[in-house]
């Protein structure tokens, strides 16, 4: 499933696309635990509220602090995660 999928790619992305959603939405997906040190926030944006009076999401950019030869990876780095599930700030 997703959360398999999410699990496996981590160790190698270089740069996630993040929605952070400050509610708990039911689900049985959740993005795989990761240690936020390791990675530098390089872009944020908000989202709109969403329908029914929930809760405006925030679109985040996140960028792996050092890659595996020790330089910070660039904008084009692969491959990419794009979780779309709530994300515990």
């Amino acid at each position: 499933g997703g959360a398999e999928l999410y699990a496996t790619a981590l160790p190698h992305a270089d740069e996630m696309h993040v929605t952070e959603v400050p509610s708990e939405p039911a689900g049985d997906t959740l993005f795989p635990a990761f240690d936020r040190n390791d990675w530098i926030e390089v872009a944020r944006r908000p989202g709109a509220p969403g329908a029914d009076g929930q809760p405006a999401c925030q679109y985040v950019t996140l960028r792996r602090a050092r890659s595996a030869a020790g330089a910070i990876p660039g904008p084009r780095s692969t491959p990419r995660v794009v979780p779309r599930t709530a994300f515990p700030r």
